[in-house]
């Protein structure tokens, strides 16, 4: 007795059909209205190559004309057009028998688009290693079986011709003073499933070697064992190449900073001894044979005494300039208005006769070496508080006002500021925009102060006008 196969063909979800010699549809199952959306009426006797894709019928006709010369299954795939206008890419399968085709097709549509997005998703993924120069890998640990992306070949130097390594075709790839190493941390990983972070420098045929970092984490099954490894392989030949250069230039600061310790040695010593001497012997000629000079005698030791009291406090100056640039940094809380209100309270003692309005911001608080950030704020008060001693009343301000992403902290002053068109020259050694006569200093203050500023990551502006004051800006981040 034969089976009855009439439930099959209409409750299959593979799409059936029976085409006679002309290629006309003589009986089509449920399938082609629940995929396609035909009710099987509006299919029988229609064409069935009409509801081709035209750029696949070509392709079509050649498949169903093996089919014919040859008498067995042809399998082949094309576009089918849908009721609503769309096309379903189509999976046959196609049989003559007789004056009849038989045929069968499944929807490939979906799966081929999850193969285009999983293509799309490995390219771009190949791409990003490529960039980052990023490889990722798998090791089995019961095979010892290597997986490599492609990028982990081209890292290590490996033709991807010759396939994966075995492990200890890995380890020869590495310079022979990491090897060792590498197994040990690999086999430490092995044992106790916890990750890895290693370097190893791998060598290269015709170039120098290279460093990778490798990095690796456990993969258990459930029992808690480690099955296999995983994990990436970066290329940080750059970043050691720069962490070499920066060891190279910290070495060379260091001898540069060893050589400015002997200079300022021998600037505080050596220098300040032939000034005492010459100061000593000034003041003893003045004072054993005075009544044998005149005026105009007294009048050139005077002189010769006031300079070396300049060169001694520029030496000072330039010592503390020096002092600034090699002490270390150690940043804490400060108050910047009881720093300020204690610095101005020493200035009025200097000068209590002097009438001046200081204004201070409350509570301004930053973090900054509080022995560097006393030297900025003292420089700027007493900058302020000198020039404006020629008039007759003076105001002077420590305040704050929102920056772009810092705080912008300010000392300003009512006094005889200067012309802008020589504000760069401010922060230079040596540097003055008023004579010595009428303004006493040595022009390293505020270069002082910009070396202090920088070295927190700050920095240093000013704005000023002739006999209209002078504002200097600065940030702490």
């Amino acid at each position: 007795m034969q089976p009855n196969l009439e439930p099959f063909f209409e409750l299959t979800l593979n799409l059936l059909c029976i085409a006679d010699v002309e290629g006309r549809f003589v009986r089509v199952n449920r399938a082609w209205e629940t995929t396609l959306g035909y009710p099987a009426k509006d299919l029988e006797g229609q064409i069935l190559l009409d509801f081709v894709h035209p750029e696949d019928r070509a392709p079509t006709l050649a498949a169903l004309g093996r089919l014919k010369e040859q008498e067995k299954v042809e399998g082949f795939v094309n576009r089918y057009r849908c009721a609503d206008g769309r096309y379903l890419h189509l999976e046959w399968y196609t049989q003559p028998g007789g004056s009849f085709l038989y045929a069968a097709a499944r929807d490939l549509t979906h799966q081929l688009e999850i193969e285009k997005a999983l293509k799309k998703r490995e390219a771009h993924l190949q791409a990003a290693q490529r960039i980052a120069h990023l490889g990722s890998w798998e090791f089995d640990v019961a095979t010892g079986a290597i997986t490599w992306s492609d990028e982990v070949f081209r890292l290590l130097g490996r033709d991807i011709a010759l396939g994966m390594p075995s492990y200890e075709e890995l380890l020869q790839i590495y310079h022979p003073d990491d090897q060792a190493y590498h197994d040990q941390v690999v086999g430490e990983a092995i044992a106790t499933g916890k990750p890895y972070d290693l370097e190893c420098r791998v060598c290269h045929a015709d170039r120098p070697y290279t460093y990778i970092q490798a990095r690796g984490e456990a993969v258990f099954d459930a029992q808690g064992k480690v099955t296999a490894l995983v994990g990436t392989v970066l290329d940080i030949t750059e970043r050691k190449t720069h962490e070499a250069d920066l060891l190279r230039i910290s070495q060379q600061l260091a001898a540069s900073n060893a050589e400015l310790e002997a200079f300022a040695y021998s600037v505080s010593h050596d220098l300040r001894a032939p000034l005492r001497a010459i100061n000593g012997f000034s003041q003893a000629l003045l004072e054993d044979y005075g009544e044998l000079f005149d005026d105009m005698a007294q009048d050139y030791f005077e002189r010769i005494r006031y300079n070396i009291g300049r060169m001694s406090h520029l030496i000072d100056d330039l010592l503390s300039l020096s002092r600034v640039s090699r002490s270390e940094l150690k940043p804490q809380w400060v108050n910047l208005s009881l720093l300020a209100a204690n610095l101005i309270q020493d200035l009025q003692i200097q000068d209590p006769q002097r009438p001046v309005e200081f204004v201070i911001a409350p509570e301004l608080n930053v973090t900054a070496d509080p022995t560097l950030i006393g030297i900025v704020l003292t420089n700027l008060l007493e900058n302020a508080w000198k020039f404006t001693s020629h008039h007759p009343s003076a105001r002077i301000e420590l305040g704050v006002m929102a920056g772009e992403t810092t705080p912008v902290y300010f000392v300003r002053d009512d006094g005889a500021g200067f012309d802008m068109q020589y504000a760069k020259m401010l922060f230079g050694v040596f540097q003055r925009l008023h004579n010595t006569v009428e303004f006493p200093g040595t022009g390293i203050g505020l270069a002082t102060v910009q070396r202090i500023i920088r070295r927190h990551g700050g920095e240093i502006w000013a704005q000023g006008a002739i006999e209209q004051g002078a504002t200097f800006y600065f940030t702490i981040p």
